[in-house]
């Protein structure tokens, strides 16, 4: 049956260490004698975090981050991340990078000091290095327009909660990222469709650039109206002629107007 001794390291001048780093363990019971069976163990620099992407995500959780810095080390006991008091698994992916998955926090604008540690939380980086900061959930609501070509280009304005004016703001439709967005308010947000096929795809919103929204909202990739014939082709001045369009890719929509010239705009 084997006993556990609990001992805490001394520093490592003391133990006068050549460059290694390391050095033997033994036991003794009576003070004098110790035991010809050792064990190596090795000292290393505290190690040091430079950056954190994201370093902002939802109160729910599950962000995966990459941390930035040195004297990480690859073959690490049980390497931890600690997100102010919560502790969570992480992987060393380098000397200079590890990843982990940030845990739920119950309020939200709360920034907490992130740690790293490489030897199951008996050491940790120091605490004021780097923080994560949490914020509540994007929530899409609503968009305007439902639909539009699927050449894309078209400014939708997305309606919803909790964005954040940040450079890494996007919004997606489907799986394709918009190529320009614009914050508005925490409740709106304005994004450019991107080319995609016909056919709907849900509308999602990160403030992050990682951590999308749930899936809700639908929008629809539609072919472009066109024009092909119009009866009659001329009126009256004064207006009031109805006039028949026909073409193809028309919709019956509450938007669907014609454009008479560049500003007269009728249903």
């Amino acid at each position: 049956q084997f006993l556990t001794v609990s001992c805490m390291a001394p520093s490592a001048r003391a133990t006068a260490t050549d460059k290694s780093g390391i050095v033997n363990i033994r036991t003794t019971i009576n003070g004098v004698d110790f035991t010809d069976s050792h064990l190596n163990y090795s000292y290393i620099p505290v190690p040091v975090i430079e950056s954190i992407s994201p370093a902002t995500g939802p109160t729910a959780g599950n962000t995966m981050l990459v941390i930035y810095g040195t004297h990480f080390i690859l073959d690490a006991d049980r390497p931890l991340c600690k997100f102010g008091s919560s502790s969570v698994p992480a992987l060393v992916l380098s000397n200079t990078a590890m990843q982990c998955t940030s845990p739920p926090r119950s309020n939200e604008g709360m920034r907490v000091p992130v740690q790293i540690s490489l030897n199951n939380g008996a050491d940790w980086s120091y605490s004021n290095s780097a923080h994560f900061e949490y914020y509540l959930s994007t929530e899409v609501i609503s968009v305007d327009p439902i639909n539009g070509p699927f050449n894309g280009g078209t400014p939708v304005r997305v309606h919803g909660a909790n964005y954040v004016d940040s450079e890494l703001l996007a919004c997606k439709f489907g799986n394709i990222q918009s190529p320009i967005v614009t914050w508005i308010s925490t409740h709106e947000v304005m994004c450019i469709s991107p080319k995609s096929l016909p056919g709907k795809v849900f509308v999602t919103v990160t403030s992050n650039g990682i951590d999308y929204n749930p899936n809700k909202v639908l929008y629809e990739y539609i072919g472009l109206p066109d024009v092909q014939d119009i009866i009659p082709s001329w009126g009256n001045r004064a207006g009031g002629t109805f006039v028949s369009v026909r073409g193809k890719n028309f919709l019956s929509s509450k938007d669907l107007v014609c454009r008479f010239g560049r500003s007269s705009i009728v249903p």
